[in-house]
């Protein structure tokens, strides 16, 4: 599994599309198609896509989103985080131990405002209105504590997407040694 983190309008969708098209690798199914409502289906598709990245012999899925977000959207949507502290722990140590890939998704905060702020599709209850503090709560994320030390930071607006597909390139690699 693949996972790319951020806040809304940080590029995370448009990467993902980039990535399919560059490696062929497919999107993990959410349980919804209702992006006012992924929240519901976090910790099943979590879960789903932890039991997915041991096989190996198939090719791993990109996820715009899994279990980080969960961390910092329920503060400004439904109030009560989905996992408890027993998930939570056992999340880290497993994405930490398969040396998962995770893409934090983080260009300057006026480039996710404008984009929040402009776009016409649905968000979540709270999105919009708490958008400052959404940002800064993924900012502030310790890596090697709740993020992984193997995550990349993202800055579409500054940084080449070759460090992006050479991140990937990497893991795809590291993934094809291990199932041989």
């Amino acid at each position: 599994m693949i996972i790319l983190e951020g806040p809304d309008g940080a590029g995370k969708t448009t990467l993902v599309k980039h990535l399919q098209e560059d490696f062929g690798l497919a999107v993990g199914l959410r349980g919804t198609e209702d992006r006012t409502k992924l929240y519901e289906v976090t910790v099943s598709d979590t879960f789903r896509a932890i039991r997915g990245a041991f096989e190996f012999g198939s090719p791993p899925l990109l996820w715009d989103r899994l279990y980080y977000s969960e961390l910092v959207y329920y503060r400004y949507t439904t109030g009560k985080c989905a996992f408890n502290h027993a998930q939570q722990k056992l999340i880290r140590h497993v994405i930490q131990a398969i040396g998962c890939p995770v893409i934090l998704c983080l260009p300057p905060l006026e480039v996710v405002v404008n984009c929040v702020l402009e776009d016409d599709r649905d968000e979540m209850e709270g999105v919009k209105t708490n958008i400052h503090a959404i940002y800064h709560a993924y900012e502030h994320m310790d890596l090697g504590n709740v993020l992984p030390v193997q995550t990349l930071v993202y800055d579409y607006t500054k940084d080449p997407r070759e460090i992006v597909t050479t991140y990937i390139e990497n893991y795809l690699a590291i993934r094809q040694r291990r199932a041989a």
